[in-house]
């Protein structure tokens, strides 16, 4: 008793840690909701920008299509996945075990999981540092300082990190008591890594390969067993993962539908973030270890593996000429395990410093303290007053609730719904409807062809249809690829630079060739109307908001019939 009485005791500031920053997640948003008081309809205030795409992935899994094979566009709903669903489909259902619809649900785990993955990165930093003060800055540091608005987003990187996170944790437990049932847990996230995330178990397999090679290399009599056990179980718990990515890539759309989400061919390395603070905490470390303020072992070899995973998995297109958004997607995990390792050196020199002098120690601990805390805060109070405050758009949507309501009880399920482009993305996420298209649509397996149709017939009321319109809207046609051309094009340029070897580089924005074939469609689409390209896709309503779009003048077209007038909506059926 005494015994639990003393845990409590030391990590009860850990426990307020968490909640605090679950609660500086979740509250600004209560705020906004408050704040627009009884004009709040029930659309919820979006603070990232993927949020709206992960509740309409939420909402499909909820009207039963497991796998989420688009979830968006009524003819595309079998088939195999081009992401991730599991995920999306256990937060969908568990939302509804407490809270009358997914969104509402979304808004509590903003606070959960938080809590939960703060909890563990503390964890993590405690088993590293033998000290309560730098793991509470750690977990500072890291989820206010660097990460304060990325966890606010389900499930990812909210639901899914914390399996990352969790696989470290047990890991780092086994190596400093070796329990099976530590190895268990982590064959269990590793599972779920695979199940949920790649950006995710590939980062872990490159860390867990350098931490297991080093330490065989170090020390001969080091045993791999229990290691090979847990890779397997793990392995096991992701076999569906593997069949679906195996059937997937059998899909004729693959390579095409892979370039929209950002597949680049290139050898250059990239990831410059990445590579300096892995590469800056490894430079640190091997100091420590030259000065001979700690010696080799098992621990500090797992420390500097989770930070150098990050060079190796940000540049392994320098191997297979393909990138596929590296930079962006390995980043948390890299600054996780850079930030780890200055945590774990952080111990080491504290404890050096306490070991001459208590009075340095406790010094050190105050000048860590008055770096990391402030560094942590300062952008806190901004974030939540920002977010606090709804914005133009957020006033506006809640004017879409009594459409939604409409669509909900007066549509059949599964019925495809026209409607502008701000609109079409959230009638996927509140309602039981599909749309006819919006850019989210081109994430998941689509002909390039069947996207730049789409999109041209999606935006035929649109009066001004020209070379700027289409580079405008990038991303509804060619997704991301383009843009990460450029991306890649500007990080290459530094490279040059830091080499005294610079050179001019164009911009990559899309081919000319490819904006006069779509500029080229919609001149052919005009030519044969609207009703006739439309017929070659699923269309039943026909949604237009006389305030955004004033200029659709839709009571003129013969084919249509109104059959509701909600707000500054009108609905309408074909003839």
């Amino acid at each position: 008793m005494n015994m639990r009485k003393s845990f409590i005791r030391l990590h009860l500031p850990a426990l307020l840690l968490a909640l605090t920053i679950g609660a500086a997640t979740a509250v600004p948003q209560l705020s906004n909701i408050r704040a627009m008081g009884d004009a709040f309809a029930g659309v919820y205030p979006i603070n990232n920008d993927d949020e709206l795409y992960y509740m309409t992935r939420a909402r499909d899994a909820l009207d039963g299509h497991v796998f989420l094979t688009n979830p968006y566009l009524f003819e595309h709903k079998d088939g195999s996945p081009m992401q991730f669903w599991l995920p999306d489909y256990l937060e969908a259902h568990a939302t509804l075990w407490f809270f009358s619809d997914h969104a509402r649900g979304y808004q509590f785990f903003d606070f959960l999981f938080p809590a939960i993955l703060a909890l563990l990165t503390y964890g993590i930093a405690y088993k590293l540092t033998n000290s309560t003060s730098l793991a509470l800055l750690t977990a500072l540091v890291l989820h206010l300082g660097i990460f304060f608005e990325d966890f606010n987003r389900a499930p990812s990187p909210q639901f899914t990190f914390l399996f990352f996170l969790l696989f470290w944790y047990a890991v780092v437990s086994y190596l400093k008591s070796p329990r099976r049932y530590f190895l268990a847990i982590a064959a269990l996230a590793l599972g779920a890594q695979f199940n949920f995330y790649p950006y995710h178990w590939t980062y872990t397999l490159v860390a867990l390969g350098i931490f297991l090679v080093a330490a065989k290399f170090v020390y001969r009599s080091f045993a791999l067993k229990p290691y090979a056990y847990m890779l397997a179980g793990g392995g096991i718990l992701g076999i569906p993962y593997f069949f679906s990515l195996v059937r997937s890539m059998q899909n004729p759309f693959y390579k095409e539908s892979l370039m929209r989400l950002g597949l680049i061919h290139t050898h250059t390395p990239s990831g410059m973030v990445i590579v300096a603070a892995a590469t800056g905490t490894l430079i640190l470390w091997g100091i420590l270890f030259s000065a001979k303020m700690f010696q080799r072992d098992i621990l500090n070899i797992f420390a500097a593996s989770i930070a150098a995973a990050g060079i190796i998995a940000v540049n392994q297109h320098v191997l297979t000429g393909k990138n596929l958004e590296f930079s962006s997607h390995y980043l948390m995990a890299a600054l996780f395990g850079a930030v780890l390792l200055a945590a774990y050196l952080a111990g080491i020199v504290y404890r050096s410093l306490a070991a001459q002098k208590k009075f340095w120690g406790t010094f050190f601990l105050i000048a860590a303290g008055t770096v990391g805390i402030p560094f942590s805060l300062w952008r806190v109070p901004q974030v939540v007053a920002k977010q606090s405050v709804p914005t133009p758009t957020e006033w506006y949507v809640q004017t879409y609730a009594p459409l939604f309501h409409w669509l909900q009880t007066h549509t059949p399920k599964e019925s495809v719904v026209y409607a502008d482009q701000q609109l079409s993305r959230y009638i996927p996420a509140y309602t039981h409807n599909n749309v006819f298209y919006t850019r989210e649509a081109n994430l998941f397996f689509l002909s390039d062809s069947e996207v730049k149709e789409r999109f041209v017939i999606s935006t035929f009321f649109q009066k001004s249809f020209n070379r700027e319109f289409v580079l405008a809207n990038e991303r509804a046609l060619w997704g991301v690829h383009y843009i990460d051309e450029r991306g890649h094009e500007r990080q290459v340029q530094k490279i040059k630079t830091l080499l005294h070897r610079s050179t001019a580089l164009p911009p990559a924005t899309p081919p000319e060739s490819e904006i006069t074939d779509v500029v080229r469609l919609r001149a052919l689409v005009e030519q044969e109307g609207f009703l006739a390209a439309a017929e070659r896709y699923r269309l039943e309503y026909i949604v237009w908001d006389r305030n955004r779009e004033p200029t659709w003048h839709l009571d003129g077209e013969s084919y249509l019939t109104p059959v509701a007038d909600i707000g500054s909506f009108t609905v309408y059926t074909f003839k």
